[in-house]
Order: structure tokens, then C-alpha cells, then sequence
């Protein structure tokens, strides 16, 4: 019973070690990947690390991979709104406006309306 408590307490400081190093690392680029792939190896349905790994994706401007990230963050909880609204700036990156206008509309309703804007203001949006 001890060594159980004693495995189940490190996998909770794991845990926290990997997320917490993964939100403080989340504009260094491959270490944050990396962080944030162990908070996911640890917890898969945690939508907040997909997300982070989404935005250091991003910011390596490897935007289909963030798009891949920003996806899953929004399987896991539908009213990401701020998935939506990265995954959309992911998208415009890409060109793809059509999507960009869909995500953004929809981060929108969610309450964060930054990409929307954006896309109003530089881009004919698609309708």
C-alpha cells in the first residue's frame, strides 16, 4: 500500500513538473514541444497541453502540426475558444481563409473575437 501512495504521489509531482515546465517554457520552442508532449504522454485528454504544444508549434511556424495540436485540444473540449481562434490564425497563415473565417467565427461565439477582426480588417472573408 505504501509503494502505491509513494508511485501515485510521483506521478502527480510528474505531472505537475511536466505541465508546469511546459507553460513556462511556452516560447522556447523545442523545449516546450518536448514539455508538452510529456504532459500529454501523462494525461491525453488534457486539452490544455495539446493547446500549448499547438501555440510552440506555432510559434516555430510549423502551423500544420499546431493545427493538428489546436484539433485535439477542441475534440477533447468543444468550447476551446481559444483553440479556435489559434487553430483559425494557424490556418490564415496557411492561406487557407475559407477555415481561418470558419474557426475564427466560431472562437467568436466563444467569446474571443481577436482572429476574426484580423481577418475582417486585412482579408475578404469567405463566406
Amino acid at each position: 500500500m505504501k509503494a502505491i501512495l509513494v508511485l501515485l504521489a510521483f506521478a502527480v509531482f510528474a505531472f505537475a513538473d511536466a505541465y508546469g515546465d511546459g507553460m513556462v517554457a511556452a516560447n522556447r520552442g523545442e523545449e516546450a514541444v518536448k514539455q508538452s508532449t510529456q504532459a500529454i504522454k501523462i494525461d491525453p485528454n488534457d486539452a490544455k497541453a495539446y493547446y500549448n504544444r499547438g501555440n510552440s508549434y506555432f510559434e516555430l511556424a510549423d502551423y500544420k502540426k499546431a493545427i493538428a495540436d489546436y484539433t485535439q485540444a477542441i475534440k477533447i473540449d468543444p468550447n476551446h475558444a481559444d483553440a479556435y481562434n489559434n487553430r483559425g490564425n494557424s490556418y490564415g497563415k496557411l492561406y487557407n481563409y475559407k477555415k481561418a473565417t470558419k474557426d475564427a467565427r466560431k472562437a467568436c461565439d466563444l467569446g474571443n473575437c481577436k482572429v476574426l477582426k484580423w481577418l475582417g480588417d486585412n482579408h475578404k472573408i469567405d463566406d
